[in-house]
Order: C-alpha cells, then sequence, then structure tokens
C-alpha cells in the first residue's frame, strides 16, 4: 500500500540534506524509503543495506561507493584507496568518497538502511562526514530502530537534517483503512478508528490485525480487535523486539507491565532496584516501544500491544508475583500523591481495604476537581466488590456524592449503609467519631424532618474537626435548620460563621 503522506513529505522540493527515519521495528522505514525511490522523478537512489558484518569503515565505504558507481562511474581513485592497506580513512578514503559523491551529474539520495547495526565509530564519522559532502539536490537519507546509534546533536546543530520519528511514520485511520481494505479484510469506521487507537498506528500491528483477520477467515465485518496476545504479534515482538533487550530492559518492561505510566523511582521501587531512569532513558531513545510524556523525561509509557504481551507472560510467574508488585505500586502511589493511580492499583489487586481508606481522603478532593466519572467508579468498584456496609466513612460520602449528582436511590442506598458497621480510630479530616459524619449526613439529607435535621447538624458541627472540610458544609446545613425553624437571626449567624 503506497503511502502517499509519507512518500510527499520524504519528496518534499524543500528537502533537508540529510533525512533520518528513527523507528523501532515495524514503522514501515525501509516501505516508506523505498516507496520514496519508486514515486521520486527528479533524483536518483544509491541504496546500501546494512547489517553487523559491515561494522567496518572500508567495508561500509565499500559498499557505499558500489551503489555510487552503479549510478554514473566514480573517479578509480576512490577503489584504489579502498583497496589500499595502508590508506587512511579519514584523511583518504572518506575525502575522496564525499567529493565523488558531491560531483554526481545529477541528483542521488543515498540510502543508508539500518543504520542501527554499525557501532564502529569510524563508521559513523563516515557517515557524518558523508553529510557534509552533500550538494545541490542530492540528499543522505538513513534508517535506524535505535536513535542513539547516530550522532544526531551534531547534526541538528548544523540545521542539515529533517528527521522522522514514530509520530511521523504511524498510520492514520485512513491509511488503516486503505490498509485492511488491500488485504480484503471489512471493518467498520468504529472498529478501525479502535484499531488504530489500540495499535497507536504502528504499521506492522495494523497489518498483523489484517493477517489475523485473514487467517481467521473473519471478513465480513466481524473483525475481532487486535490485542499483544495475538500469535502474529507475539511472534513479531518477540523476534524483532524483546529478544534483541538487554537483561535489564527486559526485565523492567516485564515487571512493570502492570504499570500504567512510568517512572524512574516508581520502577525501582517496584523492581528493587536504583537504576530504573536510566533503563527507562535508554528504551526510549532507542526507540523501544516506550516514549516518554513529558519534556524532562520523568515519566514515560510502553506501547500498549507490548505491555499486553508481557503482562500475559508475567501473569504466568503466578498471582502472587503479581499482587506483590501491585502492591508495591500501590504503597509508591500512595506516598508520593498519585492517590488515583494508587487507587487503581488497589483495584487491580482486589484490595478492597487499603482502596476503601484511599476513597476515605482523596474522593472530596478529586469530586471538586471535576471528576465526577473517576468518584462514580471508584465507589461502583467497591459496591460491586460487597465493599457498601464495610466502610461507613466512604459510604457517607458515597452518599453525598450520589446525592448532589442528582442519583436520589444511590444516595438513599449508601445513606443507610453509612448507618451500619464501625469505624476504629480517627477520620482522616481529624474527627474522632464516625458520629460525627453520620449526624452530618443525615442533616444533609434531611429525611425526618426540621427538628431532627437541626439536631443532627448541630452535633456534626460540634463533634467535627476544629479543621475538618466537612465544617464549613456542616455549618451552612445548621443555618439552613436555624432559618427553616423560624430562628433567622441565629440563621445568619450561621451563614456568616461559614463565610
Amino acid at each position: 500500500m503506497l503511502r502517499s503522506r509519507l512518500v510527499e513529505r520524504l519528496s518534499g522540493e524543500n528537502g533537508s540534506p540529510v533525512v533520518v527515519l528513527s523507528a523501532g521495528p515495524g514503522y514501515g522505514k525501509t516501505t516508506a524509503l523505498a516507496q520514496w525511490a519508486a514515486t521520486d522523478n527528479r533524483r536518483r537512489f544509491a541504496w546500501v543495506s546494512i547489517d553487523r558484518h559491515d561494522d567496518d569503515p572500508v567495508v561500509l565505504l565499500t559498499y557505499v561507493a558500489a551503489a555510487l558507481d552503479r549510478l554514473s562511474p566514480l573517479d578509480p581513485s576512490v577503489f584504489e584507496a579502498l583497496a589500499s592497506a595502508g590508506a587512511s580513512v579519514e584523511a583518504t578514503i572518506v575525502p575522496r568518497l564525499g567529493s565523488a559523491f558531491a560531483g554526481m551529474k545529477t541528483p542521488v539520495v543515498l540510502v543508508l538502511d539500518d543504520v542501527h547495526a554499525i557501532t564502529n565509530p569510524q563508521c559513523i564519522d563516515a557517515i557524518v562526514a558523508l553529510a557534509d559532502d552533500i550538494s545541490g539536490e542530492s540528499q543522505l537519507a538513513l534508517s535506524t530502530r535505535d536513535r542513539t546509534a547516530l550522532p544526531l546533536a551534531r547534526l541538528r546543530t548544523r540545521e542539515v537534517m529533517r528527521e522522522l520519528g514514530p509520530d511521523d511514520l504511524r498510520m492514520d485511520e485512513a491509511e488503516a483503512r486503505a490498509l485492511l481494505d488491500t488485504a480484503g479484510v471489512e471493518a467498520s469506521d468504529d472498529l478501525v478508528s479502535k484499531l488504530v487507537n489500540h495499535t497507536e498506528g504502528w504499521p506492522a500491528g495494523l497489518y498483523l490485525a489484517a493477517l489475523s483477520a485473514q487467517t481467521t477467515g473473519a471478513r465480513s465485518g466481524r473483525m475481532s480487535p487486535l490485542t499483544g496476545n495475538d500469535p502474529f504479534v507475539v511472534e513479531f515482538l518477540q523476534s524483532e523486539f524483546l529478544m534483541q533487550l538487554p537483561p535489564a530492559q527486559l526485565r523492567l518492561l516485564k515487571e512493570t507491565s502492570i504499570l500504567d505510566e512510568l517512572s524512574g523511582p516508581l520502577c525501582d521501587a517496584i523492581l528493587g532496584s536504583t537504576d530504573s531512569a536510566a533503563v527507562l532513558d535508554s528504551l526510549e531513545r532507542s526507540n523501544g516501544f516506550v516514549v516518554a510524556l513529558d519534556r524532562e523525561r520523568e515519566w514515560y509509557r510502553c506501547h500498549t500491544l507490548v505491555r499486553e504481551l508481557l503482562a500475559t507472560e508475567l501473569a504466568h510467574s503466578g498471582q502472587d508475583a503479581v499482587l506483590l508488585l501491585l502492591s508495591r505500586a500501590f504503597d509508591w502511589c500512595a506516598a508520593n500523591g498519585q492517590e488515583t493511580a494508587a487507587i487503581a492499583y488497589g483495584q487491580a489487586a482486589g484490595d478492597r481495604d487499603r482502596v476503601a481508606a484511599t476513597m476515605e481522603r482523596c474522593i472530596q478532593p478529586v469530586f471538586q476537581s471535576g471528576r465526577a466519572a473517576t468518584v462514580a467508579q471508584w465507589l461502583d468498584w467497591l459496591e460491586a466488590h460487597d465493599g457498601l456496609t464495610r466502610y461507613p466513612a466512604v459510604a457517607v460520602i458515597g452518599s453525598m456524592f450520589y446525592a448532589v449528582t442528582g442519583r436520589p436511590t444511590a444516595s438513599d442506598r449508601w445513606g443507610d449503609a453509612a448507618e451500619l458497621g464501625t469505624y476504629e480510630g480517627h477520620l482522616p479530616d481529624g474527627s474522632e467519631s464516625i458520629e460525627s459524619w453520620r449526624a452530618l449526613l443525615r442533616a444533609f439529607r434531611c429525611r425526618h424532618g426540621v427538628a431532627a435535621m437541626r439536631s443532627d447538624a448541630l452535633l456534626a458541627v460540634e463533634s467535627l474537626a476544629p479543621g475538618s472540610e466537612w465544617r464549613p458544609a456542616a455549618v451552612v446545613v445548621l443555618g439552613l435548620a436555624e432559618l427553616m425553624s423560624g430562628f433567622p437571626d441565629e440563621a445568619d449567624d450561621r451563614f456568616a460563621d461559614a463565610a
């Protein structure tokens, strides 16, 4: 399938002397370059596919010279230098080859594919030197899985480079639709959109989804969503990515597959290590299916399909191992102001007690920040896990939440549950007894008349901790009860106190 949008970017009239395609396996770097070569009528292409056997400057430059020579015969002195045992790479070979490249009579794009396969500094220096010899409309196009393999900073400072990364190489919905159509796979627009989101536009993932649909015969609009556990995805990621990782990187990705977002300190807490920040930085810079979420590179995220695959492998280690990792994630998040994330990991572990304790502390600020849907999800989860009558403090908050969000039936159900059970110790606001919270809820709901409302509100005002975040609400409710009881002056005093 021709990726017209990407090819147009590559063959733009105002092309930079150096073009770098930097992304992990399966992003279609080689395919994009090949399509550019097939559709560009202004320039000819000299192509060198690099592997680990080319990690010698003389070998590499010999292939470069041969590729250019096929387009237009080079000065014989270039091959004489390459064949000479005593010729200096820096002083003789590179200058002669660079001069020949610059002197090509027609514009040439020199493609060096899979540059990540070489690590020899002399080879890298030779490539950078060739970039200095580009003239006219000629270009040097490099593809690499690992952007740390190239001194990109040096090229950036010279303002000669255009860099295309994973974001540029991802497929959009139109391209995904075209790929599926080419494969003869029918899918609804909604499914295509979900597929692109789940694969994050990864071209190989979209191709594998089409291949999986063909294999299972799902060609009639009933295509199943792709996951990281699809056999085609597993085989590709294992062979092209995971098997190439150093043990430290693989361990980090596998044991943190329980996490939505990654940071060095969080991963250290889970792994019991001290170098996670460096490992994450290395993975991100080497296009290891890990992306930075901020400019400071403190938080990262693993590609969805990779994470799904590794989470399944982690599950094979046993439930106890997974629960231990989730517990460590909960502990770190709860201790570092990440209560929302802590609750998510507590829910994943089925740790009802710690989830409820965290909810007591953070439901109110989360709701006040506008995240009512988040609070509703927490309460639904707790009720579904038989927690409705076990946690009276949460039940008080839940009843109030449902009352102010227009769900009276749910408010009544949680309000009734709030009167059950006991609560040991001080409440999160410093109040000494759950009775102060219960009294406030009864006054707030006013289910037993104004006199009971006034009595309960007074009890709440007198028994809530002086610094409780609930105290202003209790004073307002008491003021309303005073007003409805025929004591306007007392009500004004209460309202003034609340203000």
